[in-house]
């Protein structure tokens, strides 16, 4: 059992500003959404909405995270929370504090692994392949069916979901003194920082002189690709179908839509947004949010669109 004081203290000691009203000893057990919760549990809401309030006098022990704003509306409905001003963020640290296991970490026998610079409590799962050349650091997951070779370098806490290719060559060619189509030789490498996460089936080639790079707290989707010797910051969403071409440049906090494709070269300035599906055929500005076939900037991004 977890008492609110408890939440409350763990979100302190994070720096957070987090008041308990109600019950401080409220006890709870677990965790479920706002749309499906049960009794027991901690929950979190960031918008109120008169039309659809939640049913919170049909459960019992129900702990709430939310903002002091929502708050004000609840009074009278429900008096059991924590008071913060990102619920999101505070709700998710707290499930992973107080409710997730840790990780098991497990090579297995079916991994052909033929690097010897692996971290610490590394996880490798069914079928993967590990070149010689690759370095991988310390509390990296691996899922099964990965690919890793060539020059390829890992930093820590990253996660590499199934079927991911990391460090093939990239499409890049060019004509030869007979008109026909060769090759470009690709010599460089990959190189990962620290809390990456990478989606199923995943392609990021390695760059073709210089590495293809993928900054700290990076999070790509599933079925996205991201060519050779693109330079990609910190804190960047790319999410599910979308396209980075080769040299370009997403600067840091940039948020890539679903099926958006950015073409090669291009340079997406800091904390840019690219809706959903679109081509972007121009280099981006800063905070520019952009939309559309050709994309078009359409406004800038607001503080508010981050939560």
């Amino acid at each position: 059992m977890i008492y609110a004081k408890d939440i409350v203290d763990f979100l302190q000691n994070m720096g957070v500003n987090a008041i308990c009203c109600g019950n401080e000893y409220l006890r709870v057990n677990g965790f479920s959404s706002i749309s499906n919760m049960q009794h027991g549990t901690v929950t979190w809401l960031r918008k109120f909405d008169k039309g659809n309030i939640p049913a919170f006098n049909e459960f019992h022990n129900i702990l709430l995270i939310t903002t002091p704003e929502v708050y004000e509306h609840l009074k009278g409905i429900h008096e059991s929370a924590i008071l913060v001003d990102h619920p999101k963020m505070c709700f998710f640290e707290t499930v992973k504090n107080f409710f997730l296991q840790e990780p098991q970490y497990y090579i297995s026998p079916t991994a052909d692994i033929r690097t010897i610079n692996v971290g610490r409590d590394v996880a490798i799962g069914s079928h993967c392949s590990i070149g010689e050349n690759v370095i991988i650091g310390d509390r990296v997951i691996i899922e099964d069916h990965v690919q890793i070779e060539n020059h390829v370098q890992i930093g820590n806490d990253c996660v590499i979901s199934s079927g991911v290719v990391i460090g093939a060559n990239g499409f890049g060619y060019y004509r030869d003194i007979d008109g026909n189509n060769s090759a470009v030789p690709h010599i460089g490498g990959v190189r990962i920082g620290d809390h990456v996460d990478i989606g199923s089936n995943t392609c990021i080639d390695r760059g073709t002189i210089e590495d293809t790079i993928i900054g700290d707290y990076t999070k790509i989707d599933n079925l996205c690709h991201i060519g050779h010797n693109a330079k990609i910051g910190k804190n960047v969403f790319i999410i599910a179908l979308s396209m980075i071409g080769g040299s370009a440049v997403l600067e840091d906090e940039v948020y890539v839509a679903p099926g958006a494709k950015i073409m090669n070269q291009l340079h997406v300035g800091k904390n840019a947004f690219v809706g959903m599906g679109a081509v972007v055929t121009k280099s981006v500005g800063e905070n520019d949010v952009v939309a559309g076939v050709p994309a078009r900037v359409i406004r800038k991004r607001l503080p508010e669109d981050r939560e």
